[in-house]
């Protein structure tokens, strides 16, 4: 791979090889996600999901692992979930939500809020602006 100086305009550059111009020439990683194709400006994880490496956006990383935390505190379990007799399973997805986060209602079919409500988002960015409960999701997604 053989680079030298070469002069155009009067200006005096160097000849890069053709894979280095290449490189330059590619775009940035793509901040589409490849779960739901929406495209995350700010924040894309690269996940291993079912053996296969992915770029998801923090919605679809949280959707896609429902186990691993409260939907309602962004509590992450880390492998190891609350007792059973401290939290309720959604009857709908695998979800585990701590028992005081579900409220005091004892119900024989619970549902967690991303069952329960079809127009909720784990992660809705408006203006730009993360609040605290944004910062749970993305650092749950994390």
């Amino acid at each position: 791979m053989a680079t030298g100086l070469s002069t155009r305009n009067g200006n005096i550059g160097m000849a890069l090889p053709t894979a280095a111009v290449n490189k330059l020439n590619n775009p940035l990683p793509s901040k589409e996600c490849s779960n739901c194709s929406g495209h995350s400006p700010f924040f894309i994880h690269q996940v291993r999901h079912l053996g296969i490496l992915r770029r998801l956006c923090t919605a679809c990383v949280l959707r896609l692992h429902p186990s691993s935390f409260c939907p309602a505190c962004f509590t992450f379990y880390g492998g190891s979930p609350p007792h059973p007799s401290k939290r309720v399973n959604c009857s709908n997805c695998c979800s585990l939500t701590h028992s005081h986060c579900a409220g005091d209602t004892i119900l024989t079919s619970y549902l967690c809020t991303p069952c329960k409500d079809s127009s909720f988002s784990f992660f809705p960015l408006k203006d730009n602006k993360i609040d605290k409960k944004l910062a749970l999701a993305l650092l749950c997604a994390a």
